[in-house]
Formats: structure tokens, C-alpha cells, sequence
């Protein structure tokens, strides 16, 4: 029979790989060696071969057919098969001198997911290292436990290789991306063997399909897709962190939701049950009987005197490990108290003056006490009504005056202080609490004796790091005689108040301006008033 016109069958071909065209066309091959090629049914799906009458295997490559020596099996291969569990494997340092994979391979064959903490083996017939080839492996993040899973039919460490490179050249990928952030590197990177992918012909690139399935299988099962690992790259999605991806995964929740509006379909009865479950467990019923009393969280009250009680942190020790251990156990509320602070006056009662000015006006006769008027001569003069109102603070002539009053009339100075005063009022509050504690425990005060020595303790402690960090001198601005002289002079002439609907803001007013024009907007007349007043006493607004 004439060669070039037989007609022959040949398996399904893969994605990766063309059918094979009609065997006269190829010359790689003699003629009496091929026989009548058949149809093998043996993974059918991924793979191409023909195999002739005297059970030669000829498998397409380019454009011609490359012999495969037959492989043998036997009934003592398959029972070994069943025999023996792929996880009975070790995983080992190949030891080679230049190798880096050794230093970040894990020899552990069991693993989790970091997501579900499910736990799985590797899966291997034979002993696994650094030069194994045609491996699906994870790389895993050893400062946040992320895992990276990927696929290589050559060997692992030359994979990791090129791996290390692309993260030194800052590649784009996001597992390149992660290890090149600030407080991670390549020496926060290790890798583990997951599988060992077997094929009937040990052929690596006609095992390429079967691998890239496995890997799709363990990025499934360790669920290390974005966000949850570094696997961007999906199959059937594509890249989960592109706009695109995700416009897409918008399309999909769209139509997916369209699936619970049939009240037939099994779905939207399980949306209804999950939805009940979860309305009753999170929801509770709206409370009719107001008669129960209303819990309100405690307050504990300590006077911020000072920075040091700032740097003293008494938050952090209330809710210290050791002091909510020495509560009882029986107390109803176990609750951190919130701290409620007290503060000193600030800098507002020491520069407003308009408050003494209205006290020492004797109304009966204001004669007795001109009023002083300079406005005539200054530069801070408003011209429509002919005196000083000003709120620039340029008018104080001391540096350090203005710069006071420039951090605004709530501003507090810093306070000198000592250790023992901080530790005395800390303690003299918590004592208060714990008596208004015990009290609704009805109990009594020994009780927390164990609770308010812990905090003490913790308060020395503490107190002894701060010792030599800590500036406990301060020097008053108001000791300064030159700020004292200025700014005596300022309310001498001025009438410092807040400015309207600014109140972090200072005004200064001609005093004489200041009391025409109350005394014009309340329309007192001196001769009607003289009579009400005391003879003694002046008259306060």
C-alpha cells in the first residue's frame, strides 16, 4: 500500500500543541518501523501521540514524529501505587556550594493555609530537593505569612534564581511588589515543594497542562489569590489587581445577584435563611420596659496639672494585663473606667482684662477715674471712629509676649513639677474611684487594695525609665520682668478681650472708646443712676 495515501488517526492535541498532519509529510521516521497508527484512549486530553502495530509510541514534535521508547507496567507496579501514600516523601538541601534555594527551603512536607488553616501534605512518590524539576512550590512570606504558589518545569532553584532577580530589578508583579516594600527584602522570602507533577511520558513541556492545573488547584486550596496571597494571575480571570479585572468581578456580582430573585430557585431561599439567622443574631428587639436602670461607663477624675501625668500614660495602665487581673472576679462591671481630666487655667485669665475694667468703674462718678487716651498718636489708630481697635498683634512691642500670644488665649505653660506630687494626685483618684466602686459592688475597700497597689506599682516603674528623659523645670513666662512691664502698660491703655466669632484671637480697645460706648448702647445717664448707687460701693456691670 502506497504510502502517501493511507489515512491515519491521531489523538486529540492539547492547546499548546497542532494535530498532527497525515505521516507522509514527515521523514523523521523509517517506513517499516510506523505500522497502522490507532487511536490511544490513555489521557486522551493532553497529550498527542500515535502508536503503531508493533507498540511503538511516536509523539508529534514540530514537524515530525520523535520515537519513544514503551514504557512496561505491571500488576506489582499498580498494587505499589495504592501501597504507598504521595506524601510519604522528605524534602532535603541539595547541598550544592553555590546554591541560594538552600538557605530558604523549608523541609517540612507539612503545611497550612494561612486563611483557613487547613492542613495539607506534599505530595511526592520520591524524595524531593533544590534540583527538583517539574514542581508546583510556594513561596511564602516570613514577616506576614503571605504565599505566593507558581509552577516550573525546571529545576526549583533556578526558578527561585530568576525569582530573586525580579525582585532586585523591582519588577511590576505583585509578588515582586511585596517583597520590595520598606520593611521586607529577599531574605524575608521561603519556599517550599508542594507537588511533584508525574506524566506517562516524563516529558516536562507535554506535562506543562497537567502542572498549570495542579497550581490552579493549590492556589484554590491555600486560597493565596489577591487579596489573600500574591497571586494576581489567575486563569479564567485574569489579573485580579488590573481596573479591568475588576470592573469585571462588578459584572459578575451583578449578574450572579439576578440568580436570588426567582422565589422558585433554591438560592433565594437560602439568601432568606441566611438573612433570617443573621438579623436574629445581630439584631435584637427594640426594649418597651425602660424600668431597668441604664449603665453608664465609670469615670475616674484626674487633674492635668502638668506634662508629666501626659508622659505617665495612665490609659495604658488601667488597661495593663496586671492590673485587670487583680479585679475580682465576682464585680458586675469589669470595665476600664474613662479617664476624665481636669485642667489648669490657661493663659486667657492672666491677659484679658475686660472683666477688672468693668468691676473698678465707679458709675456715681466716672470723673474720678479719667481714662487714659493715646490713640491720637499710634499707628495701630482705626480712623472712622479715632481710637485704638486692633487685633494685630504687632502692637506688643516684647518678643516674647507676642509669641505667647500668638499660640492663643487656650494656650497653657508648662508647669514644674515633681514625680512624688503626679504620683500622690494619680493615686489620690484612683482611691476616690475605688471607694465609689466597691460602694456599687457593695463591697469593701480591701477589696481592691490588690488592684490599687498594681497601680501604683506600675506607676513607679514607669517613673524610673521617665526619670532621666523627662524635663520636670519650667520657667513661667509672667516671671519675666520685661513681659511684665509690657504687658502692664498694654492693659493700662487697652481693653484685651476675644474677638467676636474668632475667640482664638486677641483685640486690644482704647479703654475711654471701650467705656463711651457701653455706657451710649445701655443709655445710662450719670444724673439718674447717682441716686441707686451705693455711696461706697462702685457700680459693676
Amino acid at each position: 500500500m502506497d504510502r502517501t495515501q493511507e489515512t491515519y488517526k491521531v489523538a486529540g492535541a492539547s492547546p499548546t500543541i497542532k494535530r498532527p498532519q497525515p505521516v507522509a509529510s514527515t521523514d523523521t521516521y523509517a517506513t517499516g518501523n510506523l505500522g497502522v497508527p490507532i487511536i490511544s484512549l490513555h489521557n486522551i486530553r493532553n497529550e498527542t501521540f500515535v502508536v503503531s502495530n508493533n507498540h511503538e509510541f511516536w509523539y508529534k514534535h514540530a514537524d515530525g514524529y520523535i520515537k519513544i521508547k514503551p514504557c512496561k507496567i505491571e500488576v506489582v507496579d499498580i498494587l505499589k501505587e495504592h501501597l504507598f501514600s504521595p506524601s510519604d516523601c522528605s524534602i532535603s538541601k541539595c547541598g550544592m556550594k553555590n546554591c541560594k534555594t538552600c538557605n530558604i527551603l523549608i523541609t517540612d512536607t507539612s503545611f497550612s493555609s494561612n486563611l483557613t488553616k487547613q492542613t495539607f501534605n506534599t505530595h511526592s512518590f520520591e524524595n524531593l530537593n533544590c534540583m527538583t524539576s517539574n514542581v508546583v512550590y510556594g513561596i511564602e512570606c516570613s514577616l506576614c505569612g503571605l504565599i505566593y504558589v507558581g509552577e516550573t518545569k525546571g529545576q526549583l532553584r533556578k526558578r527561585m534564581s530568576g525569582h530573586r532577580s525580579k525582585i532586585n530589578n523591582k519588577g511590576s508583579q505583585l509578588l515582586y511588589r511585596h517583597f520590595d516594600q520598606a520593611d521586607h527584602s529577599v531574605l524575608s522570602m521561603k519556599v517550599r515543594i508542594l507537588e511533584k507533577i508525574y506524566h506517562p511520558t516524563n516529558n516536562p513541556n507535554l506535562s506543562t497542562p497537567l502542572r498549570r492545573n495542579r497550581e490552579e488547584f493549590w492556589i484554590k486550596n491555600l486560597n493565596t489569590a489577591a487579596p489573600y496571597g500574591c497571586n494576581d494571575n489567575i486563569s479564567t480571570i485574569g489579573n485580579l489587581t488590573s481596573p479591568g479585572c475588576q470592573s469585571l468581578h462588578e459584572i459578575y456580582d451583578y449578574t450572579k445577584d439576578l440568580a436570588y430573585t426567582d422565589t422558585r430557585s433554591p438560592e433565594y431561599r437560602l439568601q432568606g435563611v441566611i438573612l433570617d439567622i443573621s438579623t436574629f443574631r445581630l439584631f435584637q428587639a427594640v426594649r418597651s420596659d425602660k424600668s431597668e436602670e441604664k449603665t453608664n461607663r465609670p469615670f475616674i477624675k484626674v487633674r492635668f496639672a502638668n506634662k508629666g501625668i501626659d508622659n505617665l500614660n495612665l490609659c495604658q495602665i488601667l488597661n495593663h494585663k496586671t492590673v485587670t487581673e487583680k479585679i475580682p472576679p465576682y464585680f458586675k462591671r469589669k470595665d476600664t473606667p474613662c479617664i476624665s481630666y481636669s485642667y489648669t487655667p490657661t493663659v486667657a485669665s492672666k491677659i484679658y482684662n475686660y472683666k477688672r475694667f468693668l468691676q473698678c468703674i465707679d458709675l456715681s462718678n466716672p470723673s474720678l477715674h479719667p481714662l487714659p487716651c493715646e490713640c491720637s498718636s499710634s499707628d495701630f489708630n482705626y480712623s472712622p471712629c479715632g481710637h485704638v481697635i486692633t487685633g494685630d498683634l504687632s502692637i506688643v512691642k516684647n518678643d516674647k509676649l507676642r509669641e505667647l500670644l500668638k499660640k492663643g488665649p487656650k494656650y497653657r505653660e508648662s508647669m514644674s513639677f515633681t514625680w512624688n506630687q503626679n504620683v500622690k494626685s494619680i493615686m489620690d483618684s484612683c482611691e476616690e474611684y475605688a471607694r465609689r466602686w466597691a460602694k456599687k459592688e457593695d463591697v469593701q475597700l480591701d477589696t481592691l487594695s490588690e488592684w490599687i497597689k498594681s497601680i501604683r506599682g506600675l506607676l513607679l516603674s514607669r517613673i524610673n525609665r521617665l526619670k532621666s528623659t523627662v524635663n520636670t523645670r519650667f520657667v513661667s513666662i509672667f516671671k519675666d520682668p520685661d513681659v511684665i512691664t509690657e504687658l502692664t502698660y498694654l492693659q493700662e491703655h487697652y481693653v484685651i478681650t476675644p474677638a467676636d466669632k474668632a475667640t482664638n484671637n486677641y483685640t486690644f480697645t482704647c479703654k475711654k472708646y471701650y467705656f463711651d460706648s457701653l455706657v451710649k448702647e445701655l443709655g445710662f445717664k450719670f444724673d439718674t443712676w447717682k441716686s441707686h448707687l451705693h455711696p461706697n460701693k462702685p457700680f459693676c456691670l
